[in-house]
């Protein structure tokens, strides 16, 4: 029984090829699941700021219709100052621009990068400014019923960030 999502006979969060081959039968868009998370193939571009790929960072849509993501908030189809466009978690550093890569995009993930400490319980979403880097953490309580209705949930942060701002989150983004 099938369940809509293609099979891939690896793991890409074990892949150490810093400019990812495309797979046989994978093309751009593709998401498929694999033990409780969930993956899309995309293609990279470090946009208009030359914004380099970095592990545990949020990817924005460059360009939705084709399926290409860029870690630089400026060049985010829905707009830099927007609290939307996350398209997922990037899981590999040193992409070039041009390559295909893989992102998270369900599922727990170990080390997100966010803009400050937060707590267990807090809602992730894309930063409303031309921030790149980090997603932004927010306390449910504290947030206003008009800011989490305009900043589209990315996921859960599941624990306090460490030194650097990074936390395990439940990510949550459709794809």
């Amino acid at each position: 029984m099938g369940t809509g999502y293609p099979e891939i006979a690896f793991d890409p969060t074990q892949q150490s090829n810093l400019n990812v081959i495309k797979p046989d039968g994978v093309t751009p868009g593709d998401v498929f699941r694999l033990n409780g998370k969930s993956y899309q193939f995309v293609k990279f571009n470090n946009g208009q700021g030359n914004v380099a790929s970095s592990a545990g960072r949020p990817m924005y849509w460059m360009d939705l219709a084709n399926n290409v993501v860029t870690m630089d908030k400026t060049d985010n189809q829905f707009g830099a100052a927007l609290a939307a466009g996350c398209a997922g978690i990037c899981l590999l550093s040193g992409i070039t621009d041009g390559n295909y890569t893989w992102i998270q995009t369900g599922g727990i993930h170990p080390s997100t990068r966010l803009n400050g400490a937060g707590a267990a319980g807090n809602v992730v979403t894309a930063p409303g400014s031309d921030t790149d880097a980090a997603l932004t953490t927010t306390a449910i309580a504290s947030a206003s019923t008009d800011t989490l209705r305009r900043a589209p949930q990315v996921g859960i942060q599941m624990a306090a960030a460490d030194v650097n701002n990074d936390a395990q989150v439940y990510l949550t983004i459709l794809a």
